[in-house]
């Protein structure tokens, strides 16, 4: 009990649901269901754990006003699979802040996270990334692509000013012909392997079969079995698109891509094609921009590592790295951060992770 505050801090109840669906939708103006919540935690298939510490309320005039929760995540650490934990949820509520309620929920969920995680990741929102790094997060730059498809409608969410809005436009379409043309200059095609991509509803069995062979090509990297990639992208969620790619040849699969549109941009939340599958990546590329233009999208967004050679394909599509610019205009990019449990130097080099929009909770 927080005396002074005459605040209750303690582990989830599962009675506590209701208010807790009813406190996020107050803070972040969503319409979060019974369905959600059953989806995110429970039928988590790398397990549900609320009950023993991975989710603590704050409790105050009888009802919940404070709430934070992290869940499991299995990942390829190195040459060992591992179970990790990620940030997912936090919020209070607008009446109850600077309290500190943020900061000893935070700090009862990390003592009991030692016993079960050597680490923690997330993604925060710009409401929340202080907040982490105030409590000794570690935080990582990590590398966001976009393809502006409606110049105008991007840049009148920022400036009104007619000139200004030009000088922008012009500016990074000068900056996609410099990197396109680099590409040009210093990249080669590879040998085409020739495949059919076609839209599913859910991922097949073996995908289990293709998982294993890209995650021998990363040293980090979150588990994408079928069991997983079929929760996280349950249609109970999300209307997302998915579309896999098969060798001609034999039938194999060789790449996949899920698109989630929200308004008028739409992501890319996940897209993995085995190494060397560069023109593979092209087509499903290119059905993104293709369902952007004819959906009249403004924008296509995706999170992919920089360092994997794969990611030049984006920038030779028309797709720019926006992260200096939005530093520029004072806009809040996605960032990666970590919370080491022990006392030991696991601490992963996002150079060394393959991540996308997946591996976030939010798309």
């Amino acid at each position: 009990m927080d005396e002074g505050n005459n605040i209750l801090m303690r582990k989830f109840k599962p009675s506590d649901i209701d208010g807790i669906i009813k406190l996020v939708n107050i803070v972040f103006n969503r319409n979060f269901t019974k369905e959600w919540w059953k989806w995110k935690y429970e039928l988590n298939p790398n397990g549900f754990f609320g009950e023993e510490g991975d989710i603590w309320v704050a409790e105050a005039d009888n009802k919940i006003v404070g709430y934070y929760a992290i869940m499991p995540e299995t990942i390829k650490f190195y040459s060992k699979v591992i179970t990790v934990a990620q940030s997912v949820d936090t919020a209070v509520h607008p009446d109850y802040r600077r309290r500190g309620i943020f900061t000893s929920l935070a700090n009862k969920v990390y003592a009991d996270a030692k016993n079960r995680y050597d680490f923690i990741y997330g993604f925060p929102s710009e409401m929340a990334y202080k907040g982490f790094i105030k409590l000794g997060w570690k935080d990582f730059k990590i590398e966001s692509f976009n393809k502006v498809l409606n110049y105008d409608n991007v840049l009148s969410m920022k400036f009104k000013n007619k000139m200004v809005k030009w000088f922008f436009g012009l500016g990074i379409k000068i900056l996609i012909k410099i990197m396109q043309t680099y590409k040009r200059i210093y990249k080669k095609d590879k040998i085409r392997h020739v495949c059919e991509i076609k839209e599913i509803n859910m991922f097949p069995i073996e995908i289990n079969n293709f998982y294993n062979k890209i995650s021998k090509d990363y040293e980090f990297i979150l588990e994408r079995t079928y069991k997983y990639l079929n929760w996280r992208f349950s249609k109970i969620i999300g209307d997302y698109q998915i579309f896999i790619a098969r060798s001609i040849e034999n039938k194999e699969i060789i790449g996949y891509i899920v698109l989630h549109k929200r308004e008028n941009i739409l992501n890319i939340v996940d897209l993995v094609t085995l190494q060397g599958e560069d023109n593979t990546m092209i087509d499903l590329i290119k059905i993104a921009i293709k369902i952007g233009n004819e959906g009249g999208v403004d924008l296509i967004r995706c999170v992919f590592p920089r360092r994997n050679e794969q990611s030049d394909l984006l920038l030779k599509l028309g797709f720019f790295s926006p992260d200096e610019i939005l530093k520029f205009l004072k806009i809040y990019s996605i960032r990666y951060i970590l919370y080491n449990l022990t006392n030991k130097e696991i601490i992963p080099d996002i150079k060394n992770w393959y991540y996308t929009l997946a591996d976030t909770d939010s798309v």
